[in-house]
């Protein structure tokens, strides 16, 4: 067992339950593409999600981001890397009241996040500083934390166990896996463990773009191969859930989670469209259903768009709600898309994506 394994499996004894299996239930979310604008805010409705999330008689045990939670680019000037630490102190501070309810935190960096060498070294002090529910108190972290600047280890690619799952989180930020990132993936992988969940920033099949054949098909054959339940992404800036078919015959359920600030939505396209069962409600308003369970959602139609079919909810995030125990009819883990409503008296409640 790795050292940066062993901390975190630790961390899930104390704060995320023992190693047996819990004898209620319980669930985790997930948030993407949060994106903090350049001068260190973020929308309100994020702040608003936070604090409504924090406040719940019954939390999540943790959250997953599935990264962008800058906005880096690839020809950043020196001025704009400059504001790299702000960013991410801004993005802390957001998400300080998770945090202080006991909430845990796991990310994984997306293409905005590590274009740059000076990206990936802000990603890597900024998570250095923070462990899964809290802030180090030395700021240095574990010893091997983040030196050196490795995507295969953490905290780029890592793993953690809670009651019996295993959640590797995978440095994916482009249509490809770096050959020691799949190393290190096929490694975890092979541990034994019957619920396996990768979660890294790219989705394996596209929805709101095209799909690369090379990075679908070696991710198939690994998750496939390996038995993996999950896979959970961001990175389009919608909500997706589907099974996808693998060569071993295994399927994998991809969740692209949504976006949690709503800065900016995509939508799906007409090959997806041809796909999924859809009506008219409206002019311009289709209701479609959603390919993993058939649960019906709204999409408006923006023909001069080349992602025509808009998802109505533009805040998005996804819980997961976890069983104590599975048989082959019952898997462990569902899935739950959730959007935030504001109420009459100005408060906020979380409510299901679907209609």
């Amino acid at each position: 067992m790795s050292r940066v394994f062993s901390t975190f499996y630790l961390f899930g004894i104390f704060f995320l339950g023992s190693p047996a299996l819990a004898s209620t239930p319980w669930s985790f979310y997930a948030f993407s593409d949060i994106h903090v604008y350049k001068d260190g805010t973020m929308p309100q409705r994020f702040h608003d999600l936070v604090r409504t999330i924090a406040a719940q008689p019954i939390p999540p045990r943790f959250i997953l981001i599935t990264g962008d939670s800058t906005v880096g680019n690839p020809k950043d000037s020196e001025e704009r890397q400059a504001l790299l630490p702000m960013w991410w102190e801004k993005l802390q501070q957001a998400l300080a009241p998770l945090s202080r309810a006991g909430i845990a935190i796991y990310a994984v960096a997306g293409n905005h996040d590590s274009y740059l060498h000076a990206q990936r070294q802000a990603y890597a002090n900024a998570w250095s500083r923070m462990i899964p529910g809290g802030w180090f108190s030395d700021p240095t972290g574990p010893s091997n934390w983040h030196s050196p600047l490795e995507t295969h280890s953490a905290p780029f690619s890592y793993s953690f166990v809670v009651d019996g799952i295993l959640f590797a989180g995978t440095h994916i930020v482009r249509h490809d896996l770096d050959a020691e990132v799949e190393s290190w993936l096929l490694k975890e992988l092979k541990r034994p463990f019957s619920t396996k969940v990768v979660f890294g920033h790219v989705p394996f099949v596209s929805v709101m773009g095209r799909d690369s054949t090379y990075f679908e098909k070696k991710m198939k054959r690994i998750l496939g191969e390996n038995r993996v339940d999950f896979y959970i992404s961001g990175h389009e800036h919608l909500f997706w859930d589907e099974f996808i078919e693998t060569p071993s015959g295994n399927k994998v359920r991809e969740v692209i989670v949504g976006t949690a600030s709503a800065t900016y939505t995509y939508g799906f396209t007409d090959r997806v469209r041809q796909n999924i069962r859809c009506f008219d409600i409206e002019t311009s308003k289709l209701s479609c259903g959603m390919p993993a369970t058939g649960q019906n959602f709204q999409v408006k139609l923006d023909n001069e768009s080349a992602h025509p079919y808009q998802q109505v909810h533009r805040q998005v995030f996804t819980e997961f709600k976890v069983r104590p125990k599975s048989n082959k009819r019952t898997p462990r883990i569902s899935v739950h898309p959730r959007i935030l409503r504001e109420n009459n008296d100005g408060t906020f409640s979380i409510e299901s994506f679907y209609e």
